[in-house]
């Protein structure tokens, strides 16, 4: 996984201190404040050197001894945005922060001994951007060491990638930020299921060539967002070579066939989108050479593009084409007809069969 690295000590003793003052008047703090750089937190996803992140499923890991956690979160753009709260392996409640509020408890009244707790940002790009201050543990916790994973995966993609309203009860929920779960879409599960690190760079209604709208928008299409380290952020260049890829997934094409009501736009151009589509695989090669990379697409949508990426997948060596087949039923469906949680399932078994088939992981 990955460590962000803190640039000059007295920063991280200002932090100390200010999350201190932040916390002192606050019944629900702990006394053992472990910092961001301390190499027992570990992160996954796109961090700024201050431990700023936005996009969907970026995450954060603790592994510590004690009874009780607490973090320290900071709400940096927008309104809110929720994280996933894991103990152990084991996802418990959603957390959702706020511009008000930067103590959060995580989980007290554990049996005395080792334990880890993960936040995994459920919310995409555009629903807020947050700052890890550090966290708390009760009287005689501490940081243990770090158990980073060997294998390392990126899932670039579109709405569907993002878990778009995968736990709506009903379709006419459309996304919300109670519903909207990265951390039970299907790249996180695969990579959990294949213990693997993944980084998700995803944005819903962005393509490939085109955007959904309906002005045939061409402008911060997906590979263009994908040199962001901070989602809303064009200033915050990523560094690739922080994070180096043994797998790359791709799942776009469904928002460029979109044509908006009553069919506004023109159909997508085959050789427009192939040329864009070519041109972002030249630069994920030119990233990441040795990386096996699956062309992917579905559920949403499928034709004619499923056949289109046949086509890459001969020309290019070491690319794989998957596509994730649509089932019927309200159960696989979820806000606006996204997949919902039990279709994300399924596309994650069928997205680590064909990994490991591939990679032989």
């Amino acid at each position: 996984m990955n460590r962000v690295k803190s640039g000059f000590w007295t920063a991280g003793l200002l932090i100390v201190w200010l999350s201190s003052i932040v916390c002192a008047a606050d019944e629900s703090a702990l006394p053992v404040f472990v910092p961001p750089h301390t190499p027992a937190v570990v992160t996954a996803g796109r961090f700024t050197e201050d431990y700023r992140f936005g996009w969907t499923a970026c995450n954060v890991r603790l592994r510590f001894s004690g009874t009780a956690i607490n973090a320290l979160v900071k709400l940096t753009r927008g309104r809110a945005a929720a994280l996933q709260i894991v103990v152990d392996g084991v996802p418990t409640r959603m957390l959702i922060v706020t511009p008000h509020q930067t103590l959060y408890p995580l989980a007290e009244g554990l049996p005395d001994g080792e334990h880890t707790v993960e936040l995994w940002k459920r919310t995409e790009g555009f629903q807020g951007e947050m700052q890890l201050i550090g966290f708390q543990l009760g009287e005689g916790g501490a940081p243990l060491p770090a158990s980073p994973a060997n294998r390392r995966m990126l899932v670039i993609g579109d709405s569907i990638s993002c878990g778009y309203g995968n736990e709506a009860r009903e379709t006419s929920e459309g996304n919300t930020l109670e519903n909207e779960n990265g951390y039970l879409a299907y790249g996180p599960i695969a990579a959990r299921a294949l213990g693997a690190e993944i980084m998700v760079v995803a944005w819903s209604g962005r393509g490939m060539f085109r955007n959904r709208d309906e002005e045939n928008d061409r402008r911060d299409v997906l590979p263009d967002l994908f040199e962001r380290t901070l989602p809303l952020d064009p200033e915050q260049v990523w560094d690739h070579r922080r994070f180096v890829p043994h797998v790359i997934v791709i799942n776009l094409g469904t928002n460029d066939l979109a044509r908006g009501r009553g069919n506004v736009k023109p159909e997508l151009d085959k050789a427009e989108f192939l040329r864009a589509y070519r041109r972002f695989l030249e630069r994920l090669r030119g990233l990441y050479p040795d990386a096996s990379i699956l062309i992917s697409i579905g559920p949403m949508a499928i034709e004619p593009i499923a056949g289109w990426l046949t086509e890459l997948e001969a020309e290019y060596p070491n690319v794989y084409r998957l596509v994730f087949e649509k089932r019927e039923g309200a159960e696989f469906f979820g806000g606006h007809w996204h997949p919902s949680v039990v279709m994300h399932e399924i596309m994650a078994r069928a997205l680590a069969e064909k990994i490991r088939a591939v990679v032989g992981w």
